[in-house]
């Protein structure tokens, strides 16, 4: 086994114990052949633009270590000179509870905390067999939407799920992707999606006594597929956030952050208690590649507060609140209440005459001018001008 590997094993063993990374240790030092697919990602180059110029093994690696400071603050308080501990203090400050609370919740026998782990350290699986020659194809002919690792994230969950037949309905779906395709680059990629698929398929039996032995049943297995088919998502509402935090265009910003907050909102909804278990492991990796890039990171600490915002306040957010940025850092706005109680003050008018007039003058700063924009005539805002006053 990867000498990096292994000390990355034994350190999370000392420091936060857990059941399931002793036994992978174990289990690889008596057998030394479970992890020979971790290890096969030392042979693929991620994009320098992205994660810096490593393999995928390395990034992998280095988003657990991001994992471990994260969890050495959270748990031991400790500092990281990789971390923004001020940065990473406000961020968690919105939840109202303890994030250690949260991660030592149990999904079927093993800690969330031991699981986000292992999720992280296998994130990138996905990308064993994928489409390692395409790139320099897709250069070559402009093929838009093919990507040297494209659907990664899916594979890396079918890795996971011991579910044969969602397999075999994405073989199926290349398959008739294919018998379309005219083009040689999508040919290639399909019969490279095909074959990766089928590998995964002949090969499930094994993956099978690899979660028996590592005593992973089928909750802690589809907790760790879930994760790591989501781990894109949150990359893509990180540019969003970018934009929106970049903007010098206020007007801009607040479309895009509405569009993120959105997004997210959707989320908590699909992700349910798994949400910021998916923020936290999208943080990690986006913290990785940043470091390793050499990019600030300022804005992904912020990301990850909105994030924790959206969480919290969904309720609001969903009753017509927003998230606006006050010198840069994101906040929660509530929405404004009506200025006037119009059921209450017109409840003598007809019921269909009041629903206009509450309509026409909402938070209106000058009611008789909205009053007459809604077609209301001067003896009618009159009459109504004459209640507000009484009000």
């Amino acid at each position: 086994m990867d000498s990096k590997i292994v000390k990355i094993l034994d350190y999370y063993t000392a420091r936060f114990g857990g059941e399931i990374v002793p036994r992978l240790q174990k289990i690889e030092i008596e057998e030394g052949n479970l992890l020979k697919e971790l290890e096969g990602l030392k042979q693929l180059k991620e994009d320098p633009e992205y994660h810096g110029n490593v393999s995928t093994l390395q990034h992998s690696l280095q988003v657990v270590n991001v994992l471990q400071r994260l969890y050495s603050f959270i748990y031991l308080q400790e500092s990281h000179r990789k971390l923004d501990v001020q940065a990473l203090t406000t961020a968690l400050s919105v939840l109202p509870f303890k994030l250690d609370t949260h991660l030592n919740k149990k999904i079927g026998k093993h800690t969330r905390k031991e699981l986000l782990f292992f999720a992280c350290l296998f994130h990138d699986i996905g990308k064993l067999k994928n489409f390692i020659h395409l790139m320099h194809d897709v250069e070559r002919d402009n093929i838009k939407g093919i990507s040297r690792f494209i659907f990664h994230a899916d594979y890396g969950k079918h890795y996971f799920d011991d579910e044969l037949i969602a397999i075999e309905e994405d073989i199926e779906r290349f398959k008739q992707k294919l018998a379309k395709e005219t083009t040689q680059v999508k040919i290639d990629f399909y019969q490279k999606a095909i074959r990766y698929l089928l590998d995964l398929k002949a090969s499930l039996e094994g993956r099978k006594r690899f979660f028996e032995e590592l005593e992973l049943a089928k909750p802690e297995r589809e907790y760790v597929a879930f994760l790591i088919s989501k781990h894109m998502d949150m990359l893509n509402f990180y540019n969003i956030f970018e934009i929106a935090h970049k903007s010098q265009d206020p007007k801009e910003a607040q479309k895009a952050l509405n569009t993120l907050v959105k997004n997210l909102l959707n989320k908590v909804d699909e992700y349910g208690e798994f949400y910021i278990d998916c923020l936290l492991l999208n943080f990690c990796d986006l913290l990785e590649s940043a470091h390793s890039s050499k990019k600030p990171t300022r804005e992904l600490y912020l990301f990850l507060q909105t994030g924790f915002l959206v969480l919290v306040s969904a309720k609001e957010l969903k009753a017509g609140g927003s998230i606006v940025f006050e010198d840069g850092v994101p906040i929660i706005k509530k929405k404004e209440q009506p200025k006037f109680n119009v059921g209450t003050l017109f409840r003598n008018f007809p019921k269909d005459e009041a629903l206009k007039i509450k309509q026409a003058i909402g938070n209106s700063d000058n009611p008789g001018q909205a009053l007459a924009k809604a077609g209301f005539s001067g003896k009618d805002i009159g009459k109504i001008m004459q209640v507000l006053k009484q009000h």
